[in-house]
């Protein structure tokens, strides 16, 4: 059975590419959540680095939906009630893992970096993975591409004609994607 819907980590997207189907559909790429399970240390020193979002998001000035905005990234600090519990599961080599990979499927729940539509989301995300887009391209010249990403995809092959353009157009308008150049 085709999946109607799929996120991929894009350290996957070499060998996992023929899962996504060549059907028309909306995809949206986020910032990869991960951390290092391989030792306490490597494990909290990750953590702080994912919440330095100064290091990784973009400055945004200009519209966002309906309002005027200037905003810059910042840095994020553990509370101490939040340490001990990242003291804890740092220190097990059962915990670490689990909580990575939460992490990690949790990469979809931030806003997306960028929304698009496609006829063919295979060919479509692919030419993203091998930096055939002003998309990809944006994201290689920030060190984002493709291993730093997750891919959403949701096949629309049982609606009417151009569903993906209306789709795109409204995600686009409500999530305020920074690197979309122009909505639908």
């Amino acid at each position: 059975m085709l999946k109607e819907i799929d996120v991929i980590d894009g350290r996957d997207l070499h060998t996992n590419i023929k899962s996504v189907p060549r059907k028309p559909g909306v995809y949206a790429w986020y910032p990869r959540l991960s951390l290092d399970e391989t030792s306490a240390v490597a494990f909290r020193t990750s953590m702080s680095i994912q919440l330095d979002a100064g290091g990784t998001l973009p400055k945004l000035r200009g519209h966002i939906g309906q309002y005027a905005a200037d905003l810059t990234p910042g840095t994020t600090t553990l509370t101490s009630k939040k340490s001990a519990i990242s003291h804890q599961v740092a220190a097990s080599s059962t915990h670490r893992p689990r909580f990575a990979y939460a992490f990690l499927a949790t990469s979809i729940f931030q806003p997306p970096l960028y929304v698009g539509k496609a006829n063919n989301l295979r060919t479509r995300i692919r030419s993203h993975r091998d930096g055939r887009s002003d998309f990809s391209q944006e994201m290689i010249a920030r060190n984002l591409m493709p291993n730093e990403l997750v891919v959403a995809y949701v096949v629309l092959e049982k609606l009417p004609p151009k569903c993906n353009e209306l789709l795109e157009y409204v995600l686009t308008a409500i999530s305020a994607p920074p690197f979309v150049k122009r909505k639908g």
